[in-house]
């Protein structure tokens, strides 16, 4: 039975390979024998020889073309010189989950990457998708075609199917109102448009921490693909923090609500700037009003590049905004030098200074103190291999120098993750060094001999040591443990890295009931201690933990939005989770007991 067949094609006059292509590729499985066949119009000599499993023959020739059946055939020990190439299927969606909001027509999409023909389809009466099939890749819609008027979030489930792959399947989340994420930004849709087809972007700042999880803009409907990003904050937009996949603009107008590829987190007080381009502008709604927006020379073809380059200001405001999810963690704290030391350098050679930590966290930025210049830094994480810079853990953008003097505060691309008694290096180097403070001290500093073009490596390289100390720390957010009762512990309801030193100094001394009532529950509280790694994660993520294996319930991997999203009972001391289908980006792990809580961050890489 013919499977594929190729268009009738002119023969090439001069001898060689010739390859066709088929019309339609042919699915073929493990173990399948198919037979490759071939008619010719004027026969121009096809080279065989004598061999097996050797050849079948029909009597048809060219007028027969390629019948549906091959028909009757005689055999002979021949063999041709013929191949077929063939390439494996593959199908991948660029998200596993999207979150709705809670009003009829809201949208999100996803990202379809394969080589191979698809069909998708959902379970429910109230999603609309804006295709059932296609081929190679492609963008769908996922669009609620009603309120949610229920009491919770409502669930559904999209599954994308592949010809000889596995099935890929996306939880669409709907909010109901009360559960409806908070949001930051213009939700007004302004009167006037706009049409240019610049890069901008407008700040908001947050009153709390949170994570930004999509960014969402008013336009009149048109043509082409749009990208939003998010920009840290210096006066102007500056380094791309996040960013969604380009995707294809509604048709229709309305808000569009676009995920981000990872999310980001937010610090209360911070600014950030929402950014947009369009391949063909459809219109954004905008109006007059501080504190205006920041406009880029930049256009489609530039995308959303690490950092946002040079802009010029308005007073516009336009119809964008983000939603987040508030996040309750404990507040950062400083380890390092935070002293402006008297003395200056202004060596171009990357250097560092080692930190070494008394409880387990994560590192979220550096800060270093400079005179103040131009060009370029790069700040960075490198473990220790006996007293030495080794492996680098993180490493920030490279980020403008402030022109004045002061701290310099940069976040890292990705947070790095340590362990109570752990030794990191915080590395520097600069493009025209503005002078760093410093003083004579232990544990001293270790110098390299590269300079600005050497960047910061994946490993420190060879360098020199001297009892010199600079002016340079790093902020970190301590692991989180939730106590159940806060009534009985109003004033600590969270407590880092419980054990009795760090119970000692978290309690407020004057109380001698809270202080009393933890002490005498110290073991209680240590069987929740656990640890994770890899972290940051890739394909899996072990959880080790000291306790009684009873006295634990569950082991949940959250969320940005809050949602459990991989949930097991515990049934031994060590716990491998499969990450291999979380995106990259930031999560918690929480381990519950009988008695109470405890969280722990994790990064997906």
């Amino acid at each position: 039975t013919q499977m594929g067949v190729t268009s009738s094609t002119v023969i090439k006059s001069t001898e060689g390979w010739q390859t066709v292509t088929l019309t339609n590729p042919v699915l073929v499985t493990s173990g399948q024998t198919v037979w490759l066949s071939w008619v010719f119009q004027n026969n121009p000599g096809i080279r065989y020889t004598t061999g097996t499993p050797g050849r079948a023959q029909s009597a048809e020739l060219w007028s027969a073309g390629m019948p549906g059946n091959f028909g009757t055939s005689t055999f002979d020990d021949y063999k041709y010189s013929i191949y077929c190439s063939s390439i494996k299927p593959s199908l991948q969606v660029s998200t596993t989950s999207i979150s709705l909001e809670s009003d009829s027509e809201t949208k999100g999409t996803f990202n379809i990457i394969s080589n191979t023909n698809w069909s998708v389809s959902d379970n429910t009466e109230w999603l609309v998708l804006s295709s059932s099939s296609g081929s190679n890749n492609g963008t769908i819609t996922v669009t609620a075609n009603s309120a949610n008027s229920g009491t919770s979030p409502r669930t559904a489930t999209v599954t994308v199917t592949g010809q000889g792959v596995t099935s890929k399947t996306i939880t669409i989340t709907q909010n109901n109102q009360t559960s409806k994420a908070n949001t930051q930004g213009n939700l007004e849709v302004y009167s006037m448009v706009s049409t240019l087809a610049n890069r901008r972007a407008i700040p908001v700042t947050f009153t709390e921490t949170g994570v930004i999880n999509s960014i969402s803009i008013y336009h009149n409907g048109g043509t082409g693909n749009v990208l939003l990003g998010v920009y840290s904050d210096n006066d102007n937009p500056m380094t791309q923090l996040g960013v969604t996949t380009s995707t294809a603009i509604n048709s229709t107008s309305g808000w569009q609500t676009v995920s981000l590829s990872s999310p980001v987190f937010v610090d209360k007080g911070q600014t950030v700037w929402l950014s947009w381009v369009f391949q063909n502008n459809p219109g954004i709604r905008y109006s007059s009003g501080t504190p205006g927006r920041a406009q880029s020379s930049d256009t489609w073809s530039s995308g959303m590049p690490s950092s946002f380059g040079e802009t010029s200001h308005d007073d516009y405001n336009y119809s964008v905004f983000c939603t987040y999810t508030p996040v309750a963690v404990t507040a950062g704290k400083n380890l390092g030098n935070t002293e402006v030391f008297d003395y200056v350098s202004i060596e171009q050679n990357k250097r560092a200074n080692p930190v070494t930590f008394s409880e387990g966290g994560t590192i979220s930025s550096i800060s270093i103190y400079h005179n103040g210049g131009s060009g370029n830094v790069l700040l960075g994480v490198y473990s220790d291999l006996s007293g030495s810079p080794s492996s680098k853990l993180g490493i920030t953008a490279s980020t403008p120098v402030n022109s004045n003097a002061g701290w310099q505060t940069i976040s890292l691309s990705s947070p790095v993750t340590v362990n109570s008694g752990q030794t990191v290096w915080l590395a520097w180097v600069f493009q025209n060094n503005p002078g760093i403070r410093w003083t004579n001290g232990t544990p001293g500093r270790a110098s390299s001999s590269q300079t600005w073009s050497a960047g910061m490596p994946a490993t420190f390289g060879t360098s020199s040591f001297a009892d010199y100390i600079y002016s340079i720390y790093c902020t970190y957010t301590p692991n989180i443990t939730v106590l159940k009762g806060a009534e009985i512990l109003p004033d600590i309801a969270e407590i880092v890295d419980i054990d009795s030193t760090a119970l000692t100094s978290t309690l407020i001394e004057n109380n001698t009931n809270e202080k009393s009532f933890v002490e005498s529950n110290i073991n209680q509280f240590k069987e929740l201690d656990f640890n994770l790694y890899p972290n940051p994660a890739n394909t899996y993520v072990n959880i080790d933990f000291v306790f009684l294996p009873e006295t634990v319930t569950t082991i949940e991997i959250i969320d940005g939005y809050g949602r459990t999203i991989v949930k097991k009972l515990a049934e031994s001391t060590s716990n491998r989770i499969d990450t291999n289908q979380l995106l990259r980006g930031m999560y918690f792990v929480r381990i519950t007991s009988s008695q109470n809580s405890q969280v722990k961050k994790l990064i997906i890489d």
